[in-house]
């Protein structure tokens, strides 16, 4: 039955793709391949004597290197961009400074607001630049950084092998803004101890981006270096800077001492008054040691974990999986992309309540380490199965160790290992070791593959409550992506095959005993300088799985089509047919449909909005149900200041007895910005479960659960912060009241030491 529901679905797919790789061979975009990444050279100032002010008045930017930024890469295709922009960069023994000046026809138009550093979603609706730095001219990894009009500050990794943006790296450096009679600049300064760089006495050679976003009714995207779209490796089409030599970086230490106070007063009951809880604060200490050039030692004693910001919230009703919640810590952010892989196989919200923690990164030579040690008061565990996902603790503490090395081959590709290690109380172990490739052929093609062995051992009483193999138990995990990606064509085929006994405990994998085979091909459309859209993009994805024992677990065919348009709209609309198992009953055939728009028609709204309708399975009582859901969000800029934003999320599921639940999620946020630093911010989430009378089984009662926090926050650098704040949380059940079940109050204080 298996083999027969695979080659009805999966056949199709590899029969597209053999359609796709002749159609991609025969395409001929007509793009000048002539235009070689340039080569800059970068003076040395004796002592730049540079004040980042916004106001470019110092004679060291009469003898900076000028740049201009000659392309547009979206919308158009290496086309002269509509604004002119120049780049001024000089440097000296302890800084690199660079500089934008970015003409505007219209500077009435200019969309700059002050807000949070890293509000990257908010910033790339801004004017801005940015600029990237690939200070080991390795073509896999390079610092990104952003800043607006007012001087506000993003920064980030920006990673090749999975062409992904990390903007959760932080350091210390400066930028200042101002708007001039016919635009606006900035100026940044960069200090060499807050980057990794080869450990050379000669000149080094950085790969270096420049570039400018100028958003009006489309957002132009505008650089130094014209971005051929058939190939898929941005870094590699970098120019180069060369000349920088000297560079000094001190003592490279940075020590952080953080206070944390808070006291939780809660209810006995629901219902009942509040008991006024313990005063807790407590001292913690972080340092950070460059050892080299490219080597960063951090230790943390009795770090300060605790979270400003809370998390979106999501709806956990009729859901098979755990739902990720991405990391908010700084001590487990920085360098966090050393540690990913296609796996995921580190996901450092597994720490809890840690006492200590030790981290060492970097790179030397060919070769890239990561290696952290931790010591947690709380073991919490995800539970994988091949139909759902269950999430436990273990009692007493627990020792994690993870180690990731990964060695350069030839220009772009990779080799690695990764190990981690988690050993607790009453005999709890878990430890995974593998290796993994990042292959790259060609400017169109790469393969990925990792391979990984798991050996586990629980308490028996664990063991046996929760279902899983008694005594020590091992599996295997197995990925392979093969990716081709070009001008007009996008094809992916892959492979994922997980073990009965895998598990990744230090990690977030959600599901296993499983084998998957997907294949995708998307046609991708360009539009011409006059059409009112930019880019067309259509195509097909199937994805199938068994178990282990090869039975079917579920297949899926979707068709999709989306678009980006004028105003910087997307929308986007699928069709899917899929066969679901539950609980040992195979659902077939049901059909589904998804519409997706967002649009930003001015600098100051931006509206979104999904809808969902169709088949799908209540997976706790293995029946067949009917869907409706629909999201929608609107953010408000009022002036300078002012950002609100207002989700709204409901979920319908309807079964043969009648309605099971009507889930409905509203989250508000509101922010108040005083300067680039200081803020004032709400949050308010509030999540409603209705149940027709007698339709679940389990017979559970109406939700209503409301959380509020409020927080000022004042942030001279990433690191030296204060924060006060306040929370609460109220439920209420049936026809109840909102009763407030605990509140708390908070203060944290940070100070960065640079030495």
């Amino acid at each position: 039955m298996a083999s027969t529901h695979r080659t009805q679905w999966f056949g199709p797919g590899i029969v597209a793709l053999i359609l796709y790789f002749s159609a991609a061979a025969s395409a001929d975009p007509s793009i000048d391949r002539d235009r070689a990444p340039r080569e800059y050279q970068i003076e040395r100032l004796a002592d730049a004597e540079i004040r980042v002010d916004g106001h470019l008045d110092e004679p060291a930017w009469r003898d900076a290197l000028s740049v201009r930024l000659d392309y547009e890469h979206f919308p158009g295709d290496g086309v002269a961009p509509p604004v002119e922009t120049e780049a001024l960069l000089v440097y000296d023994r302890k800084r690199l400074y660079v500089a934008f000046r970015c003409a505007d026809p219209e500077p009435d138009a200019i969309r700059a607001h002050l807000m949070d550093r890293d509000q990257i979603e908010r910033m790339t609706q801004d004017d801005h630049v940015g600029f990237l730095l690939d200070t080991f001219d390795d073509q896999r990894r390079a610092f990104q950084f952003l800043v607006n009009p007012f001087g506000v500050q993003a920064d980030g990794v920006y990673n090749q092998l999975d062409q992904t943006e990390d903007y959760s790296w932080d350091i210390i450096w400066e930028s200042a803004g101002r708007f001039t009679a016919d635009g606006w600049q900035v100026e940044i300064s960069i200090p060499f101890d807050q980057l990794r760089f080869p450990r050379s006495a000669d000149a080094q050679t950085w790969g270096i981006d420049l570039g400018r976003s100028y958003p009006r009714g489309l957002r132009h995207q505008i650089s130094v270096a014209y971005r051929d779209r058939d190939d898929s490796c941005l870094l590699c089409q970098l120019p180069k800077l060369t000349g920088l030599a000297g560079i000094e970086r001190g003592l490279n230490l940075k020590l952080v001492p953080t206070l944390t106070a808070s006291r939780t007063d809660a209810a006995e009951q629901l219902g009942g008054d509040l008991v006024q809880g313990d005063e807790d604060s407590d001292l913690g200490f972080t340092a950070h040691w460059g050892v080299t050039p490219s080597l960063t030692l951090a230790a943390t004693v009795n770090p300060d974990f605790s979270q400003v910001e809370a998390d979106a919230a999501q709806l956990d009703v009729n859901e098979r999986f755990a739902l990720f919640f991405p990391e908010q810590r700084p001590f487990f952010l920085e360098a966090a992309d050393y540690f990913a892989s296609t796996i995921p196989l580190v996901f450092t919200r597994t720490v809890v309540d840690p006492e200590w923690g030790l981290r060492l990164t970097g790179k030397e030579g060919p070769s890239a380490l990561g290696f952290f040690v931790a010591r947690d008061r709380v073991n919490n565990i995800t539970l994988p199965r091949n139909e759902g996902t269950q999430l436990a603790t273990l009692d007493g503490e627990v020792d994690s160790a993870v180690a990731r090395w990964r060695r350069d081959l030839g220009s772009s590709s990779t080799i690695g290992g990764f190990y981690s290690g988690r050993e607790g109380e009453n005999g709890y172990a878990n430890h995974v070791a593998g290796v993994d490739s990042y292959l790259r052929f060609g400017p169109k093609q790469d393969l990925t593959v990792q391979a990984l062995f798991s050996d586990t051992e629980y308490p028996e009483d664990f063991a046996l409550e929760y279902g899983e193999p008694t005594g020590s138990f091992g599996g295997h995990a197995l990925e392979l992506i093969y990716t081709y990606s070009s001008r007009d064509w996008i094809g992916i085929a892959g492979y994922r095959n997980y073990g009965r006994g895998f598990r990744a405990d230090s990690g977030f994998v959600t599901r296993v005993d499983l084998e998957t085979y997907r294949a995708d091909l998307q046609r991708q459309i360009w539009g011409d300088e006059d059409d009112p859209w930019v880019r067309a993009r259509f195509g097909t994805t199937v994805i199938t799985t068994d178990d282990q024992s090869g039975e079917l677990s579920d297949q899926r065919l979707s068709l999709f089509g989306n678009v980006v348009g004028s105003r910087q709209s997307f929308f986007e609309v699928q069709g899917t047919v899929q066969d679901v198992r539950s609980q040992g009953i195979l659902f077939e055939s049901l059909v589904r449909g998804e519409l997706f728009g967002e649009i930003r028609p001015n600098g100051s709204l931006a509206l979104t909005a999904s809808a969902e309708i169709g088949e799908t399975v209540d997976f706790e009582n293995a029946q067949l149900a009917d869907v409706v859901s629909w999201t929608s969000g609107i953010e408000i800029q009022a002036g300078d200041h002012v950002n609100a934003r207002l989700d709204l999320e409901q979920e319908i599921l309807d079964v043969e007895a009648g309605r099971l639940y009507d889930a409905r999620i509203a989250q508000l946020r509101l922010v108040y910005q005083f300067s680039v630093r200081t803020f004032i911010r709400g949050i308010f989430q509030y999540l409603d479960i209705s149940r027709e009378e007698g339709v679940d089984p389990a017979g559970r009662p109406d939700l209503e659960e409301l959380l509020s926090q409020v927080l000022f926050s004042y942030k001279l650098n990433p690191e030296t912060a204060l924060f006060l704040g306040y929370s609460d949380t109220r439920f209420g059940f049936a026809q109840g009241s909102l009763d407030e079940a605990d509140r708390t109050f908070f203060l944290k204080i940070g100070y960065a030491w640079s030495l």
